[in-house]
């Protein structure tokens, strides 16, 4: 009897999983997951021989045939040819038996035990399948052969996938897989389901199913069911639609990413033919002409960045670990939105943006003109739309780029897409969007006040090298916050397209300025950028300045900018710190802070607790943590002047100081400290500590140019000798008298600078600099804002405190040790410049100096100098203005306010500009 049980036990659960969808990988899973086939390339590296390759992969990777950018000319368009043995379970034999291709580039024949499977596929980014049923022997061992050629036959493919601003590999890189399905089964689905609970959904059998009834179950991802079954007859042909209502779903949306899964179920007379699974979201988006885009009801602003699938050391061939990363990174920056570019992603990039919350547009390939003929575009939609319709992260398709679109194609979106979202086609103004690509702020402001149509780019601020991204967008988003029509922008891009040449001692390669602009690096190093962007997309706004009165009662005005979350659902903190520059220890305490009851889109008060004494501290960090834990952003407020610091530092005590002339050396004694001064150029000649010289030459002299030494006083403050030069305009056009310099030597052995700046006009930057021996330099500790570097229009992403990094000579895009050493960083108080000959102590008595550590190297592989600052001649500098930085596209004065040249008007009009800094040589 219990044998009778058991087998009757093991017949029903058998019966039942035999109506699931069984699936058997040929290949591995993506790259970290690997499955080795028999390979032959046809041309180039290793070719001419049988080996092994594992798949999915992209065989350049491999060492096989030829790398290829797609604008390279000279190719030699390789083929490779596959060959793998596998076995199918016996009990397939009746089934429908599907070969699966999730990618392969570009042409690719299928052959099963040396008998076609059909015709040739081609396209390169999109899923294909066969079924090989009548092909298999079952229970015994099967041959597949693939031949992959790397160059599309049709010339509209090639022209589409392949001439274009982006690497373009061969091989099967995608995984590969067989499916094995009732004779009678459920194809695929198609699911609308609404934010106001209203659903729909297409069942398609593939095959007349008529008599057959389909049901469907709604449950929550722990498997729960919600609202009451659906169900609907076949009547007649090879589809249906059911129709539900369910009341208050959890609602998808980037900020609160609630998802469902369904339970689709195909029975005829009682008996269960097949059954599938999938997850989906309630949620609404739609395009209000003249208006803006809606989620949920809720008007949007795309916060942006196009992102292509990409692995140094895999190209397009990726994994789970890849998509979630950088599905992360995004969501980081307090982004919501990511745009394909230029093709559909692999599966699980959708699946994260679902899980995560990221709204995506998906893309049908096509660089530029021209595009996919209408014959192999038809199938193309079909096979994008096909796969990814139930996606809730995917809120509009794109037909193409930048003049890649056949308007032919357009109908077919609705045919596959029971939602009906928007087709857009990326850089072009059309009946109800202009998506113009890389405006100038100028542009941008006449489209957003004199047009009429919802305005988001979906290419803009272009990151080549260290320009475009952080530069310039904080301008750019205060205007697109103005402005009803915008619907925000996407930035490109994601990541530097930097591959590993095995061909070329493994260096990365990223063809040029083609691919150097991303936000992070090839193995997604972050750089400046990105946390600048962090903040100026925070949906936390602070206003106020960034330093704290003595008067500060603990509140912050606050502007709630998510579309869907009340800031009472975040958490805030706030630290309270005082630094200790000498030991590099900090000591902090926290005060209680309160989350303000703020809906989206109004304004409120943040209440933080204070301490004791505000005066005790130097600074307050100042956290936001969103709904689910991760931080929004963290802000730093300096509470101690900059002045009131550096006393601390430089204190008083010390012995004599004696003086003496050497014809026109003015020289200074204090202590083991010797100082000669040029008096015929006002600067410094030498800077001597028991006896050893500091190589620090030629300064300080101003930044600008054509200054010349008028005049030499001497005067004496609270026992000091001080000497001031004074310098005019070389230009007797360029007005301004009060260009003075003003150096002692205290009784500490600190050298005191002292300076004023009184010359109108436009500067690149203003302030003070010396020369000194970049190969003599080791290391810097500071406390300021860092640990980046700052432009004049990326002064955000940056936070006050004492930071550390060794000598690099990072070249932004072309080499990838982040921080970079070189720039201009921002709010100084205090520097220690480790070298060869010991330490340069520089203290800053001044608020809101600049330390310009140093000249980056320009980028060598550069189209033009848009991304390069403007720099002091000198190698380190004290200053009270900076340059900004251009974009690929743009100069810097196209790119917004921020952009702009730094202008001083001076003769009376305003007060001179003035610096204060002590320097200090430590041997």
């Amino acid at each position: 009897m219990k044998k009778a049980i058991l087998l009757f036990l093991s017949f029903c659960i058998s019966s039942a999983y035999a109506q699931q969808t069984e699936t058997l990988y040929l290949s591995g899973t993506g790259s970290d997951n690997t499955v080795l086939w028999d390979f032959f390339c046809t041309d180039g590296h290793k070719s001419g021989e049988w080996a092994k390759i594992p798949v999915p992969s992209n065989w350049e990777f491999e060492g096989f045939g030829q790398f290829t950018y797609g604008h390279d000319k000279e190719r030699i368009n390789e083929s490779g040819m596959y060959r793998h043995t596998f076995t199918v379970p016996e009990n397939w034999k009746n089934k429908k038996v599907i070969i699966v291709f999730d990618g392969s580039m570009t042409d690719t024949e299928v052959k099963v035990n040396g008998r076609s499977a059909g015709e040739m596929h081609q396209g390169g980014y999109y899923c294909f399948k066969y079924d090989v049923g009548k092909l298999l022997k079952y229970g015994k061992e099967n041959l597949l052969e693939v031949t992959v050629r790397k160059a599309s036959s049709n010339q509209t493919v090639e022209e589409a996938e392949r001439t274009a601003d982006f690497w373009v590999y061969g091989g099967i890189y995608r995984p590969v897989w067989l499916e094995a399905l009732p004779q009678t089964h459920i194809e695929r689905i198609a699911i609308d389901a609404k934010c106001d609970g209203s659903f729909q959904m297409d069942v398609f059998t593939g095959v007349n199913a008529k008599g057959a009834e389909v049901t469907a179950q709604v449950k929550t991802l722990d498997g729960k069911p919600f609202g009451n079954p659906i169900r609907a007859g076949i009547d007649k042909g090879t589809s249906v639609r059911l129709t539900g209502t369910f009341n208050n779903p959890a609602l998808w949306s980037a900020e609160f990413p609630n998802l469902y899964q369904i339970e689709v179920s195909m029975l005829k007379n009682g008996k269960l033919l097949h059954s599938i699974r999938e997850k989906f979201g309630f949620r609404t988006v739609e395009l209000r002409p003249g208006d803006g885009f809606y989620v949920n009801g809720s008007k949007i602003k795309f916060k942006g960045v196009d992102r292509h699938t990409h692995w140094p050391a895999s190209g397009r061939t990726s994994n789970y670990s890849i998509s979630l990363m950088d599905a992360e990174l995004i969501k980081e920056m307090n982004m919501n939105a990511v745009r394909m570019s230029h093709y559909p992603p692999d599966r699980h990039f959708l699946y994260v943006c679902d899980s995560l919350g990221l709204y995506v547009i998906n893309e049908l390939t096509a660089w530029q003109y021209p595009p996919y003929d209408t014959q192999v575009g038809k199938e193309k939609v079909r096979q994008l739309v096909t796969r990814d319709v139930n996606h809730p992260c995917i809120v509009m398709w794109a037909n193409g780029n930048e003049g890649g679109f056949n308007f032919e194609l357009v109908p077919e979106y609705s045919l596959y897409d029971i939602q009906n979202r928007i087709v857009i086609h990326p850089w072009m103004e059309e009946e109800l969007t202009n998506t113009y690509h890389y405006p100038s702020y100028a542009a941008a402001a006449q489209f957003l006040s004199t047009g009429k149509k919802v305005f988001f780019p979906t290419e803009t601020i272009h990151g080549l090298y260290d320009g475009g991204h952080g530069a310039g967008l904080d301008d750019f988003w205060n205007l697109m916050l103005t402005s009803p029509l915008s619907a925000g922008c996407f930035l490109w891009d994601f990541a530097d397209a930097g591959i590993v040449r095995n061909d070329k001692n493994n260096e990365i390669d990223t063809d040029g300025n083609h691919g150097a602009d991303g936000i992070v690096g090839p193995y997604r190093e972050k750089e400046g950028s990105f946390f600048a962007i962090k903040e100026i997309w925070s949906p936390v706004y602070i206003e106020g300045m960034s330093f704290l009165p003595p008067a500060f009662d603990g509140t912050f005005k606050v502007e709630n900018r998510y579309n869907f979350t009340n800031l009472n659902q975040c958490r805030f903190t706030a630290k309270w710190i005082k630094f200790d520059y000498l030991s590099g220890k900090p000591a902090f305490t926290e005060t209680k802070t309160v989350s303000p009851d703020i809906k989206p889109g109004f304004n409120g008060l943040l209440k933080v607790g204070l301490p004791a004494r505000l005066a005790d501290y130097d600074a307050l960090f100042l956290t936001a943590i969103d709904a689910h834990g991760k931080e929004i952003y963290t802000w730093t407020r300096t509470i101690t002047p900059a002045r009131q610091y550096a006393a601390a530092l430089i204190g008083t005590d010390g012995g004599s100081i004696h003086k003496e002339e050497q014809g026109n050396d003015i020289i200074f004694h204090s202590g083991n400290t010797k100082v000669a001064i040029d008096k015929a150029k006002g600067t410094i000649r030498e800077i001597a500590v028991n006896g050893k010289r500091l190589s620090l030459t030629n300064g300080p002299r101003y930044t600008t140019e054509g200054m010349v030494l008028n005049e030499i006083k001497s005067l004496t403050e609270n026992g000091t000798e001080k000497i001031q030069f004074i310098f005019i305009p070389e230009d007797s056009r360029r007005p301004g008298k009060r260009n003075i310099i003003q150096l002692a030597l205290l009784p500490s052995e600190w050298i005191e600078i002292d300076y004023s700046f009184d010359t109108g006009g436009y500067h690149d930057h203003i302030g003070i600099t010396f020369d000194y021996p970049e190969n003599k330099v080791k290391h810097v500790k500071w406390l300021g804002n860092g640990p980046y570097r700052v432009w004049k229009n990326r002064l955000k992403g940056v936070t006050f405190n004492i930071w550390e990094k060794d000598y690099n000579n990072t070249v932004t895009g072309e080499s990838w040790v982040y921080p970079e050493f070189k720039g201009f960083h921002s709010n100084l108080y205090a520097a220690d410049l480790t070298t060869d000959e010991g330490v340069i102590r520089l203290v800053a008595a001044s608020d809101d100096l600049f330390l310009h550590l140093f000249t980056p190297d320009s980028p060598v592989k550069r189209n033009n100098d848009n991304t390069l600052g403007v720099f002091p001649d000198g190698q380190l500098s004290l200053l009270n203005a900076i340059s900004p930085v251009g974009t690929k596209f743009r100069q810097a004065k196209d790119v917004g306010p921020q952009s702009q040249q730094n202008y001083f008007q001076s003769s009376g009009r305003s007060e001179p500009l003035k610096g204060k800094v002590y320097l200090k040589f430590i041997p």
